[in-house]
C-alpha cells in the first residue's frame, strides 16, 4: 500500500515538475544562425581594392576636389598597410511590416543569414579607424533597383562626392566610439539592421542578449549608451520606422510623419525574452 501511495505522489511531483519546466521553457526563445566572417572580409578586402585604385585614378584625371588629396587613403596609405573589419548590415524581413508592435521583439524579424550580403567595413591603420565604408552603397544600391526617373539617377558628381571623396582618412572621427564600443569585446558579435543609422547592435556572447550601442546625437538617451535592444527600439524608433524599414522603403524614414510622439514610449513588455547565438 505503501508503494502505491509512494508512486502517486511522484506520479503527481512529476507532473508539476513537467508542468514548472514547461513554464520556465516558455519564457525564451533561442535563434541561432551561422556567420562567416572570412566570406565578409573577403567581400571587404576586394571593394576597397577597387575603391582604393579608382580614387587614384579619379585624383589623376583631376574629377575630385584638389583638399581631398590631405586625407585620401590612397594617396597617403599604403594598401597593404590597411586593415579591415567587417559589421554586417541586416534587413528586416518584410513580415515586420504589417506585422511589428510594441509587444514584437526586434530578434524574430532580422534575416541574419540572407543571401545578399551588406556590410560596413572600417578601414583601420596601427591602431587608428581611418573612416567607415558601406559595401555595397545604399544610395547606389537603392538607385540600382529603381528605374530612372528625375532626380532618381546617379551621376558622376554623386559617384565622386558619396563615393570617391569618402574615402577619405578622419581617424578622430571614428576611433574613439568605435574603440569604446567593440574594444575588449572580441567575443561578441557586433552587426547593423539596414537603415538605422549611428546604432550598433551587440549579441553578448556570454547571455545571449541582444543590446544597441547608440553613438549619434538624435535620441536624448547619453553618448555611447548601452540599453537591451527592444528598450532601445521601443523609446527611440517605435514602431512606425520600423515597418517602413521592413517594407523597404527607406527614403520615407525622414519624412515629417515620423516625428510624431512614439506609441511604445511607455510601454514595459511582459513577453518572452529571445536569446541569440552565432555559429562561426
Amino acid at each position: 500500500m505503501a508503494s502505491i501511495k509512494t508512486k502517486i505522489i511522484l506520479f503527481f511531483f512529476t507532473i508539476c515538475t513537467f508542468a514548472q519546466t514547461n513554464k520556465k521553457q516558455d519564457l525564451f526563445d533561442t535563434i541561432v544562425f551561422r556567420y562567416d566572417r572570412s566570406f565578409y572580409n573577403k567581400i571587404a578586402e576586394d571593394s576597397v581594392k577597387v575603391l582604393y585604385n579608382k580614387q587614384i585614378i579619379k585624383y589623376n584625371e583631376a574629377d575630385i576636389f584638389p583638399y581631398v588629396k590631405e586625407t585620401a587613403i590612397s594617396l597617403n596609405y599604403k594598401l597593404e598597410d590597411l586593415y579591415y573589419y567587417s559589421i554586417p548590415i541586416f534587413r528586416l524581413f518584410e513580415d515586420a511590416s504589417e506585422e511589428f508592435n510594441c509587444e514584437s521583439n526586434i530578434e524574430n524579424y532580422i534575416a541574419f543569414e540572407e543571401y545578399n550580403k551588406f556590410q560596413l567595413t572600417l578601414i583601420r591603420f596601427k591602431n587608428e579607424i581611418l573612416c567607415e565604408i558601406p559595401i555595397p552603397n545604399p544610395i547606389f544600391e537603392r538607385q540600382r533597383i529603381r528605374n530612372p526617373g528625375l532626380g532618381n539617377t546617379v551621376d558622376s558628381y554623386t559617384y565622386n562626392r558619396e563615393y570617391i571623396q569618402k574615402f577619405s582618412a578622419y581617424p578622430e572621427n571614428y576611433t574613439s566610439y568605435y574603440n569604446k564600443i567593440i574594444y575588449n569585446k572580441d567575443n561578441n558579435f557586433f552587426f547593423e539592421i539596414s537603415g538605422l543609422y549611428q546604432v550598433l547592435f551587440e549579441i553578448e556572447t556570454k547571455t545571449g542578449l541582444l543590446y544597441a550601442n547608440y553613438y549619434g546625437d538624435t535620441f536624448d538617451v547619453g553618448l555611447n549608451n548601452r540599453m537591451l535592444a527592444n528598450e532601445f527600439i521601443r523609446k527611440n524608433i517605435g514602431i512606425t520606422k520600423i515597418k517602413i524599414l521592413a517594407s523597404g522603403n527607406y527614403d520615407e524614414i525622414d519624412k515629417e510623419n515620423l516625428n510624431l510622439p512614439i506609441p511604445c514610449l511607455e510601454y514595459h513588455s511582459n513577453n518572452k525574452k529571445v536569446f541569440l547565438r552565432v555559429k562561426r
